[in-house]
């Protein structure tokens, strides 16, 4: 990989085999260094959405000193970069595996205020409201999505039905 980086000229593929290196860092359980790789990948592309499979691949280790560890690194580099909406996204992740859902539900409105078409964090939004079994907020966001599609896929209309499954109106769930 670092071989590589010298043959590359721009940025937005340097910033991609930097996520490659931080990969390779969890490999060998060297959370410090791929979150230094993270950090150099973000620099060069705020918006390089494949930090989140990386941080998504830390928090699934479930350690919870990885997690609080990983909410401290994202916080300081949301310092540096307020618009990074993988930033905000993933912040919104490890919150949500930590079960700090309104922490969570908070991060993804910042990710939904820096790109409001960019449908993963509504879809995150309306997850954690389910997990609060808070159904009609959830509904809400899931119709927020409806809107932002010109053809709504079936999945969007099937998780609204799940809603009014368990909010016990089976009618309106069929309808969906």
């Amino acid at each position: 990989y670092f071989k590589a980086i010298k043959t590359v000229s721009n940025e937005l593929e340097v910033s991609n085999i930097y996520v490659d290196i931080a990969e390779e860092y969890i490999y060998i359980d060297d959370i410090e260094n791929s979150f230094e790789y993270i950090h150099k990948s973000i620099k060069l592309n705020p918006d390089n959405e494949s930090v989140l499979r990386i941080i998504n691949f830390i928090c699934n280790a479930e350690d919870e000193e990885y997690l609080n560890y990983t909410v401290d690194v994202l916080h300081d580099f949301l310092e540096e970069f307020p618009f990074s909406l993988p930033l905000w996204i993933a912040l919104g992740n490890v919150y949500e595996i930590l079960e700090h859902y309104f922490k969570a539900i908070e991060a993804y409105d910042y990710a939904i205020a820096i790109n409001p078409s960019h449908m993963l964090p509504y879809l995150n939004k309306a997850q954690v409201f389910s997990n609060l079994e808070d159904y009609n907020n959830a509904i809400k966001v899931y119709k927020q999505m409806l809107a932002l599609e010109e053809n709504p896929d079936c999945w969007i209309l099937n998780l609204i039905g799940e809603c009014y499954e368990e909010l016990n109106k089976p009618e309106t769930a069929r309808k969906y």
